[in-house]
């Protein structure tokens, strides 16, 4: 299985600096300045473009340049002008499902972000810099390049938080603050990570920040496991003094074992003060919060020489501020180290099935796990086992044995 890493944690992402890591990972060019001369046939508004694909250096990094150079008619769309390009372009170049779905995907991300930030109706939208047929370039020609990478196919995107730069930058409504109204709104919607820096310029534009947002299937705080294969740098307009004006995607396998990855946050702290009932009160609230996956007690020696505990806890990364307050709370410590790692887990789900036990019938949640191979494990939930073996009047291992022997493993998943 593929894993494909969009990294514009350096210096953020635009759309022709996707189109140029795309090509550097082996896209053909030819494609996208055929995709040029396909709008200047079909658009009587795009008297000329011009597209030079080139190799350039930025800050020492090999990297390739997408210039795209146009002469239109006119530089502002309503939204309706552009969902009909797109749409014409999606047939007109036999674009697949999965590609023509995407391409919608973003320009909708697009178009969403200028009407909340306008206040008005999409149909009463004028568009300017992301009116341009540069726009659709970046977003048709993307989907072409992927298709043609076969990067839609079992493939798994990732993406890395985004720099977007800071500083002001002037567009078509006056000056404005870094990030640009739209890229922000997009962000937010996708509830994207960002950092500002590392220079004080436009790093992230809309049309950049819609296509990542689309394309990835997870954020993630650090690469994930792969086994790189290939890598591809699209370069930026300007050459930074600071750091390499590129944006790197990253082409890796990992071996499908029908597992799932995520990003998890390992909360610790050390106590040596807590007598049993508290430290019990403890473990028993935070469980109770809902906030966490799991809270071990790890018996230890303090730099005291006393004897003390680990309170180690595991929860998604989103609760981690809410999990680092209740455990100052609860347990008065004075430091929490906090540690971002990634956990491989089985498919798993709560499968409920009737069981028959002593001409009894009972509905019970069988916690089943599995894999490309089948099921793995399965188990039935503890506490309803005890609640039959009390109704039945019955020991928990029989009852658990006789559950057991009442299951059909392949009728679980």
């Amino acid at each position: 299985m593929k894993s494909v890493i969009i990294d514009g944690s350096i210096s953020g992402i635009s759309g022709n600096m996707i189109l140029g890591a795309l090509i550097d990972l082996g896209g053909d060019k030819e494609k996208i300045i055929n995709l040029g001369e396909y709008l200047k046939d079909t658009y009587d508004d795009l008297r000329d473009i011009k597209i030079e694909v080139k190799k350039i250096s930025r800050k020492g990094i090999n990297s390739t340049y997408v210039d795209i150079k146009l002469d239109e008619g006119h530089g502002e769309r309503k939204p309706s002008e552009l969902i009909s390009i797109i749409n014409k372009a999606i047939e007109d170049l036999n674009l697949s499902e999965k590609g023509s779905k995407f391409a919608l995907e973003i320009l909708n991300k697009i178009l969403e972000a200028e009407k909340i930030v306008h206040g008005k109706e999409s149909n009463e939208i004028h568009l300017h810099e992301t009116g341009s047929f540069d726009t659709i370039i970046d977003i048709v020609g993307t989907i072409i390049l992927c298709e043609q990478l076969n990067l839609f196919s079992d493939s798994r995107w990732y993406g890395l938080p985004l720099a977007v730069g800071g500083g002001k930058v002037n567009f078509s409504h006056g000056e404005v603050s870094v990030p640009a109204p739209a890229t922000l709104e997009i962000l937010k919607n996708a509830n994207y990570k960002i950092f500002g820096g590392p220079v004080s310029y436009e790093l992230a534009t809309p049309t950049g920040v819609a296509i990542l947002t689309t394309l990835i299937d997870k954020q993630v705080d650090y690469f994930p496991l792969v086994k790189v294969k290939k890598l591809g740098y699209g370069g930026g307009s300007f050459d930074f003094k600071e750091v390499p004006n590129v944006l790197r995607i990253v082409i890796g396998t990992i071996k499908d074992n029908n597992l799932d990855r995520e990003i998890i946050s390992v909360i610790e702290t050390n106590v040596d003060d807590l007598t049993g009932e508290v430290l019990g009160n403890l473990i028993t609230n935070m469980m109770n919060s809902g906030k966490i996956k799991d809270i071990n007690v790890i018996p230890t020696i303090t730099k005291k020489n006393r004897p003390g505990y680990i309170i180690k806890i595991t929860a998604n990364i989103q609760d981690e501020e809410f999990v680092v307050k209740k455990l100052i709370y609860e347990s008065g410590s004075l430091g929490i180290r906090i540690f971002h790692t990634e956990r491989i887990i089985l498919k798993r789900k709560i499968v409920k099935k009737e069981v028959t036990i002593n001409n009894s019938k009972f509905i019970i949640p069988i916690k089943v796990s599995w894999n490309s191979l089948g099921v793995i494990n399965y188990k039935p939930e503890f506490e309803n086992v005890k609640k039959i073996a009390e109704k039945l009047k019955l020991p928990v291992n029989i009852v658990l044995d006789k559950i057991i022997k009442n299951i059909d493993e392949n009728d679980l998943i």
